[in-house]
């Protein structure tokens, strides 16, 4: 029995993990459109249900032990996303024929606006993210309860 219940808690690490690769890689599919300001607004109804489907997906599976951990994850490479992308050389990617029409200065500016603007829209979208995700787990979660 006790042999058994190693094996079914392996097998629940295992489809987590596999859980949280495929949503993570479909969630940066997503992100790479909805933090670019001009399809933030119509990639926000796909979050929207993406979320909330993970946080049904993840009570369907009953990976419940994992909630938390799911949270923490994210988090943490959200966080290490948003440094990356704050750090980032932001003449790197002008090539010369462009530095050669405008100003470096024009050109910084404009960089860093667009930057400013896309960890704006990161930030947001990670918020509606966690808030529609935990929110649509817990709800089933408790549903299991009043039952």
């Amino acid at each position: 029995m006790i042999q058994q219940n190693k094996i079914m808690g392996f097998m629940s690490l295992i489809y987590f993990i596999i859980f949280f690769v495929i949503s993570w890689l479909i969630l940066m599919k997503i992100f790479s459109f909805s933090t670019y300001h001009k399809h933030f607004y119509k990639t926000l109804p796909i979050l929207l249900i993406y979320s909330a489907l993970l946080g049904y997906l993840l009570d369907i599976f009953e990976l419940h032990e994992f909630f938390l951990w799911f949270l923490i994850i994210n988090v943490v490479l959200f966080v290490k996303n948003y440094k990356r992308y704050k750090k980032q050389d932001l003449m790197e990617g002008v090539g010369e024929d462009y530095k050669n029409l405008i100003s470096e200065e024009k050109i910084k500016e404009t960089l860093e606006k667009s930057t400013k603007n896309t960890l704006k829209y990161f930030i947001i979208s990670s918020a509606v993210y966690f808030l529609f995700f935990s929110a649509t787990y817990l709800f089933f979660f408790n549903e299991h309860l009043w039952k």
